[in-house]
């Protein structure tokens, strides 16, 4: 009997840690789910890429011609024509869906077809294909893609030529790498008279910030590009994904406040929202470009404490701090301060319903002795925001639409005057307020008409910069430049919850072969 009970003994002490172990993992709670990020940007640009790129296919077949003073035996003087058969852009775009970052390369690949003429045996003929180095787009969408490739072609080991093919893509939509805003200095209307300063709460006041600072800021423009479709084939539940076919170029941006992102358990939500893309090229066929500006861009919804960060391009420009006097119709002049402490803009509801709101954190009102005079708010001062709109040159802005704030004022000899200065406080606003983006009227894309070669060997067989012909080749033959153009008639702009929509159409141009129609 004993010696069972020390066996029995013994087994516990074997398996008493095994249950604790599996106790303990079955009472346990998973110790980490797996988050996923994207950015949650103002501003999002959406441009058909797959056409701008493919207009590069238009241009194969340009050949250009020379003579090469080779002064060699065989071939002294060969007659070189070179022709470019085909283009193509390789891209490479990597969501990180545990960063919430976007990262793209892109190349240009050609090739050059040689001939060599005028040589002694026959007529020589090479081929070379050549690739540009990955270029690392950075966001935002800004300056043209410059491609500068060098193709090495050796003509039967008499003589080598580096062929450059320099190719240049410009952007349809543009971003500016800041947004810079510049109050105006004092504004006089009638009577009335203000000047405004940026301000801040130090704890305890609103106070005036130090020049330049008071009248003048600048915000950086941060962001990410990529290329991508409508539907892929990636799987963003491994937490990366790659796209090297992307026929859309996506550019989001953030600007007047560090860039916020959003956080989910949900890989396939992660992977819509990072890519940015909206309906725009499933609704019109004829859509070239979209621009989404959400309500970020313009001001935060809501402000609850002076220490509450102040962010968007109206929004950020908050608290103001205004300074006027306003001369009373013959009387006294009178002098006045009121520090506007927050604007907030939210799109609401749907169908979506535009919210701008005003706070005022204090004023006052004095005589010209300095005595201080009763006053009040005629009404809740209140704001407005127009859509955006878009210039005939492309410029796309937002402006505040209405400005509502006057003060009643009780004067020493109890009369009332009153002293509206919304409507120049909006002018001065909306003067300030630099352009979202730029979408350009009319592209061209082509090739120059001359090269320089980099040798004095080379005798182009037409004029090229300053009526040189040694040092360059000249185009004699292939396509013309390509142009794409807007029609900004059709533009469309729309209000979505929580953001401003704006589409733009490629104009159509007529033409018999092959047949088009408008």
């Amino acid at each position: 009997m004993g010696s069972l009970v020390r066996n029995l003994r013994t087994l516990w002490v074997i398996l008493l840690p095994l249950v604790i172990i599996l106790t303990s993992l079955l009472s346990e709670e998973p110790a980490f789910s797996q988050q996923f990020k994207y950015p949650k940007d103002d501003l999002i640009i959406l441009v058909r890429a797959g056409g701008l790129l493919g207009l590069l296919d238009h241009l194969r077949g340009t050949r250009y011609e020379a003579l090469y003073h080779n002064n060699g035996t065989l071939c002294a003087t060969p007659h070189v024509t070179a022709s470019l058969p085909a283009f193509s852009v390789p891209r490479h775009t990597r969501f990180d869906l545990r960063q919430g970052t976007t990262n793209t390369t892109i190349s240009m690949a050609t090739g050059v077809n040689l001939e060599a003429a005028h040589c002694f045996f026959k007529t020589i003929k090479v081929s070379a294909g050549c690739v540009t180095s990955d270029i690392n787009l950075v966001g935002p969408v800004g300056q043209p893609i410059f491609f500068f490739t060098i193709c090495y072609l050796n003509v039967d080991n008499w003589f080598f030529v580096e062929f450059p093919v320099p190719v240049t893509i410009p952007q349809l939509v543009s971003v500016p790498k800041d947004f810079s805003v510049k109050l105006p200095k004092t504004l006089t209307r009638g009577d009335l008279s203000i000047d405004i300063s940026f301000g801040k709460y130090d704890g305890s006041k609103w106070v005036k910030l130090k020049p330049p600072y008071d009248k003048n800021k600048i915000w950086p423009v941060s962001g990410d590009l990529g290329f991508t479709n409508y539907v892929t084939s990636g799987n963003p539940a491994s937490g990366i994904v790659d796209e090297t076919r992307g026929s859309i170029l996506v550019a989001k941006a953030s600007a007047t406040h560090p860039r916020f992102f959003n956080t989910t358990a949900n890989p396939t939500e992660a992977y819509s929202k990072i890519r940015g893309l909206n309906s725009i090229f499933f609704d019109d066929p004829y859509a070239i470009a979209g621009i989404r500006i959400f309500e970020t861009l313009i001001a935060p919804p809501s402000i609850s404490s002076p220490s509450d960060p102040r962010y968007g391009l109206i929004g950020g420009l908050f608290p103001l701090i205004v300074d006027g006097k306003f001369k009373v119709p013959r009387g006294d002049t009178l002098t006045f301060n009121v520090v506007f402490g927050s604007f907030t803009f939210s799109i609401p509801g749907s169908p979506a319903n535009p919210r701008a709101a005003l706070s005022i954190e204090s004023f006052s009102v004095e005589d010209s002795s300095g005595k201080p005079l009763a006053a009040s708010w005629a009404g809740t001062p209140s704001a407005s925001i127009n859509l955006p709109r878009v210039t005939a040159t492309g410029d796309v802005g937002v402006k505040l639409g209405g400005l509502t704030a006057a003060l009643n004022v009780k004067l020493s000899d109890g009369s009332s005057v009153r002293i509206s200065l919304g409507a120049a406080l909006r002018s001065a606003i909306n003067v300030a307020l630099p352009k979202i983006a730029n979408v350009a009227p009319s592209l061209t894309l082509g090739l120059p008409n001359c090269m320089e070669m980099g040798d004095d060997r080379f005798e182009a067989l037409a004029p090229c910069a300053g009526g040189k012909t040694r040092g360059f080749v000249a185009k004699t033959g292939g396509p013309g430049p390509i142009n794409l153009s807007v029609d900004f008639s059709k533009t469309s702009i729309s209000m979505p919850t929580g953001e401003f929509r704006l589409d733009f159409e490629e104009k159509c141009v007529p033409s018999t072969n092959p047949r088009t129609e408008c």
